[in-house]
């Protein structure tokens, strides 16, 4: 199953290792987190987003059928 974090990579074009070099983490970090083995503290979050130059609605998407 795919995360979202590595559709985001994709739509981005990087890969988990120009993601890890852009935030400043390994790859295998990086790896675990794009695998779900791994939380991300918000900071990292916030790095990664600002990396793939992101929003968080375009990392979390809404699901369908969920109230705000």
């Amino acid at each position: 199953m795919r995360t979202a974090l590595q559709t985001l990579l994709d739509s981005r074009g990087k890969s988990q290792s120009e993601l890890a070099r852009l935030i400043g983490k390994t790859p295998s970090f990086v790896n675990r987190l794009v695998s779900g083995k791994e939380n991300a503290s918000k900071d990292t979050i916030d790095a990664v987003l600002k990396a793939l130059g992101a929003k968080y609605e375009e990392a979390f998407p809404r699901k369908k059928g969920r109230a705000a």
